[in-house]
C-alpha cells in the first residue's frame, strides 16, 4: 500500500481531490491491511498460532532471535529486545530462556502493542498502550486542513507518546 511512501504523490493527490470539490475525506484503515494476521487453530477449534500471511511469524522471530543468539554465548551484543507483536515479544523471552539468559537480568524485553496476556508471562512482558483516538483525531485534523487548502499549517509530523505498562521483563522502570 505505502511501500514506496511519497509525500509528494500525496500532496497532489489532496489537490486533485480538492479540484474536484471533495470536501471531506473518511479514512477506515482496516486493520488486516497493516498487519495481515490470521489465527491458526487446531482441531476442536483450540488455536495454535498467529501468522502473518502464509509465514509463520513465531518461527521467523525464534529463528532469527536464534541466530543472534547462538554467535554470543558468553555475552549478549545487546540489553533489550523490542519486539512489535506480543507472539514475538513472547517467542524472545522462550529463547533467550532456552540459551540460559534471563529476562530481565540479562536482557529486557519490552513489547510495542498492548496485549491482555502481557501481565500473564513469565516475566510480565512490558508493553505500550498507544493512544489511537489521539492518533484518529489527529489525522483527521490534518487531512480537513489539507482539503481546506491549509498547507502551511507547519505541522507534518505529530508526536504521541505512549503509556508505558511497565511490569517485570524490564529490570527498572525509569523514576517517575
Amino acid at each position: 500500500m505505502w511501500s514506496d511512501w511519497r509525500p509528494d504523490i500525496v500532496e497532489r493527490d489532496f489537490q486533485q481531490l480538492k479540484a474536484l470539490g471533495v470536501r471531506t475525506v473518511r479514512c477506515f484503515p482496516l486493520w488486516p491491511v497493516f498487519q495481515p494476521l490470521s489465527l491458526l487453530r487446531r482441531g476442536g477449534g483450540s488455536p495454535v498460532e498467529y501468522c502473518f500471511g502464509e509465514q509463520n511469524s513465531d518461527s521467523h522471530a525464534s529463528q532469527a532471535i536464534n541466530e543472534i543468539l547462538a554467535t554470543h554465548r558468553k555475552r549478549l551484543p545487546f540489553t533489550a529486545i523490542i519486539s512489535c507483536s506480543s507472539p514475538g515479544s513472547i517467542v524472545a523471552m522462550r529463547v533467550l530462556h532456552e540459551y540460559g539468559w534471563r529476562v530481565p537480568q540479562d536482557c529486557s524485553v519490552i513489547c510495542m502493542q498492548e496485549d491482555p496476556i502481557a501481565p500473564y508471562t513469565i516475566p510480565a512482558l512490558t508493553n505500550l498502550k498507544w493512544d489511537y483516538l489521539q492518533w484518529g483525531e489527529h489525522c483527521v485534523t490534518l487531512i480537513e486542513k489539507r482539503l481546506h487548502g491549509d498547507v502551511s499549517s507547519g505541522q507534518q509530523f505529530i508526536k504521541i507518546v505512549p503509556e508505558f505498562n511497565w511490569r517485570e521483563s524490564v529490570d527498572k522502570a525509569p523514576a517517575s
